[in-house]
C-alpha cells in the first residue's frame, strides 16, 4: 500500500531507484569535491 501521493518526476525516480539503476560512488569526499562550483573572482581591480 503507497501513503505517498508521488508526481510524475518523483514516480519516475523510485521506478528507477527500484530498477538498480543507482548505485554508490567509490570515493565520496573526492567526488563531492569534483562537483563542487568553481569560486567567482569578483574582484575586478
Amino acid at each position: 500500500m503507497n501513503k505517498y501521493k508521488l508526481d510524475k518526476d518523483e514516480q519516475a525516480l523510485l521506478d528507477s531507484f527500484e530498477r538498480g539503476e543507482w548505485h554508490s560512488v567509490e570515493n565520496l569526499d573526492a567526488e563531492k569535491k569534483r562537483h563542487q562550483p568553481l569560486p567567482i573572482d569578483i574582484d575586478h581591480d
